[in-house]
């Protein structure tokens, strides 16, 4: 053969082999092309299967919150109230349900992370859900880095949440709807009220001005140095931890219902104040009065109108000073019409437990094909920063006042 045919062969050679190549480059492509377009119409698919029940949705407690291993949900019965189209979720603390990529949802308490405790596999559909019903200006920040992109789904207090979680929610007594906290509630127009004549009775037993239950001595909010200010102009017994002798107040150990025993029937106000100033940071402090006949006076940092009725609380923060608030509250125990009428909206509405309302609201969103997951780039300076303005700007007051509110 002679040499110019021998290079003629190994070109073609060399060509053939090259076609070859391509041929299996373009096929692994064509392959890889077939199996992103298989995989993600199986997650359309999945999705669209999202909002017709018949999925079950899992959702597992990862962490305890506040020891409690159940979050204060109960063990059994979760989702039985909620509408007929959410009621294909399963709540579990068992890390055995299933395997821990099938869950749908995974709750992890803010402050019980643990880097040597968390789920050893991840799936791209799973929410993995950041829990916190504390202010942050009571909780200082210690996250390792590695949590702060760790999350796409949130559960706080706070309104602006995936999932509002609040310390009580308010209901229609008809219709049995949540109406608040939202961030546009609602709400029917003052009204006489039908329950007159009890209230008439129990405003008569009424001889003293304001009361106050607390243990927390030093808050972030100031408030026991807005109480003395307020008691050098109107008489504030205050009961607990924080009572002094002098104070001659009244004793209510903590296994009983201090409401219940007397300062529902003894005084006309009650303070319901915050240990810290955040938005939409409204605790038990505020709703525990609405169970008896008594008007809450609040301080806080939340816009009190998307938790509560007009005309069914007292703000410190809209008087210019304690002793503005004073004056008000000595006249308003005077009037019997006019303190009557704060408690018109129980015609309409109650105070209820926050759970169901939020259990539902989860499966909800697990359902939804438009409840796709967020991005929490960093979760410690979304819960964290600029949420407590009023108390960040104190200044050189000694405590909040209409003017710290209107500065924010």
């Amino acid at each position: 053969m002679s040499r110019s045919k021998q290079w003629m062969m190994v070109a073609l050679s060399i060509i053939s082999l090259a076609v070859t190549m391509w041929n299996l480059e373009s096929l692994s492509a064509a392959f890889e092309e077939h199996m992103v377009a298989t995989i993600s119409g199986s997650l359309l698919n999945s999705e669209a299967a999202r909002g017709d029940g018949s999925t079950k949705r899992r959702i597992l407690l990862w962490t305890e919150l506040f020891g409690d291993e159940w979050f204060y949900m109960g063990e059994t019965g979760h989702f039985d109230g909620c509408s007929k189209r959410y009621k294909n979720c399963e709540l579990t603390r068992s890390r055995n349900f299933t395997e821990v990529t099938k869950f749908d949802a995974i709750l992890f308490h803010g402050n019980e992370l643990r880097l040597d405790d968390l789920p050893a596999y991840r799936e791209p559909h799973q929410r993995y859900v950041y829990v916190n019903l504390e202010s942050p200006a009571t909780r200082t920040f210690q996250f390792d880095t590695f949590f702060e992109d760790f999350f796409n789904t949130t559960i706080t207090y706070r309104l602006d949440s995936d999932i509002p979680w609040p310390y009580k929610v308010m209901r229609n007594i008809d219709t049995g709807q949540v109406v608040a906290p939202l961030e546009h509630p609602e709400w029917s127009q003052p009204s006489d009220d039908p329950m007159r004549l009890r209230l008439d009775v129990t405003f008569e037993g009424k001889m003293k001005p304001i009361a106050w239950l607390v243990s927390n001595c030093d808050t972030p909010g100031k408030r026991e140095r807005y109480v003395n200010e307020l008691r050098k102009y109107v008489q504030v017994d205050v009961i607990g931890k924080c009572s002094k002798v002098s104070d001659h107040s009244p004793k209510c150990p903590r296994s009983k219902d201090c409401f219940a025993e007397f300062i529902e029937k003894d005084y006309f106000f009650y303070l319901s104040f915050e240990n810290s100033l955040c938005t939409d940071y409204v605790t038990e402090k505020f709703f525990n009065a609405f169970s008896y006949h008594i008007i809450p006076v609040v301080y806080g940092g939340a816009n009190y109108s998307r938790f509560a009725p007009p005309r069914s609380y007292i703000d410190a923060l809209d008087f210019e000073s304690p002793k503005e608030l004073a004056e008000f509250l000595t006249s308003l125990s005077k009037d019997r019409e006019e303190y009557l009428s704060y408690f018109w909206w129980k015609k309409f509405y109650e105070v209820a437990s926050p759970n169901h309302w939020t259990l539902c609201n989860i499966c909800r969103l697990l359902n939804e094909p438009e409840g796709k997951s967020k991005t929490y780039s960093g979760i410690s300076s979304w819960y964290a920063e600029d949420q407590c303005p009023i108390q960040d700007r104190f200044s050189n007051e000694k405590f909040a006042t209409k003017a710290s509110r209107a500065r924010t």
